[in-house]
């Protein structure tokens, strides 16, 4: 029985008969009772669901779990204060901001404090100061080409350094997209964070070089030293 509250470690194959559709997760920590569109593989448009997946008037998806174990170590912020921080993301309390985030036909609203978020990632000033203020008196910025997880994430992380939804098997992809994020709106010490993750569980010698080039654009000085490190060993191999 699945306990409200208690953090899981997920992985699950979701499958589309009528699409020919079918992936397999990377490990994602969730709990019951949360909002499960998280857990939805981002590169599946919804909007395609709708219009091609149909089939005699039924939506089939099968889902099957992999991987469903209780976490005994949870994350809880070490500070009361980081604790109360959270529950004020949660429940939206005096809030200023209103981020819209994600394409027109999956778009999520996340209103925050954007004193605290400005703390966290001071690459926000500028679009925050030239958003247009909506009747309630907060500021509407609008992000379409970001991933309303991804942003969701890194709120939580600049909010009380809450890092759960960095599994032990979050694969490399989802780390890619994460730092990507962190990267455009200056959230430095989460940017250092997942080059380390990435260069401690994703890199080798087939990665490397992609993630070579991913480091030199994005400025990810940590990653690039460890990838050269990596291409320079395995020279032969990589070329």
């Amino acid at each position: 029985e699945l306990c409200r509250g208690d953090e899981y470690s997920v992985m699950y194959t979701v499958t589309i008969p009528k699409l020919g559709y079918c992936r397999t997760s990377s490990e994602r920590a969730t709990r019951p009772g949360t909002d499960c569109r998280r857990l939805w593989p981002k590169c599946f448009n919804s909007k395609d669901m709708v219009n091609r997946g149909i089939q005699n008037g039924t939506l089939h998806i099968q889902v099957k779990f992999d991987r469903l174990v209780r976490k005994h170590h949870r994350w809880t912020p070490t500070l009361a204060f980081n604790r109360e921080k959270l529950k004020m993301l949660r429940a939206e309390r005096q809030v200023d901001v209103t981020f819209v985030v994600g394409q027109p036909h999956d778009q999520t609203r996340i209103r925050a404090n954007s004193a605290l978020v400005l703390l966290g990632a001071p690459g926000l000033q500028a679009i925050i100061d030239l958003a247009p203020v909506s009747s309630d008196g907060r500021r509407r910025v609008a992000l379409p080409m970001v991933d309303p997880e991804d942003f969701r994430d890194m709120l939580r992380f600049v909010y009380a350094d809450d890092t759960s939804f960095l599994a032990d098997k979050t694969s490399q992809t989802d780390m890619l997209d994460q730092l990507s994020v962190a990267v455009a709106f200056g959230c430095w010490k989460l940017k250092v964070l997942l080059e380390i993750k990435l260069a401690t569980n994703h890199l080798h010698v087939n990665s490397c070089v992609d993630l070579l080039l991913f480091a030199d654009e994005h400025s990810c000085s940590i990653l690039k030293e460890e990838c050269i490190k990596v291409v320079e060993k395995n020279m032969t191999e990589v070329w």
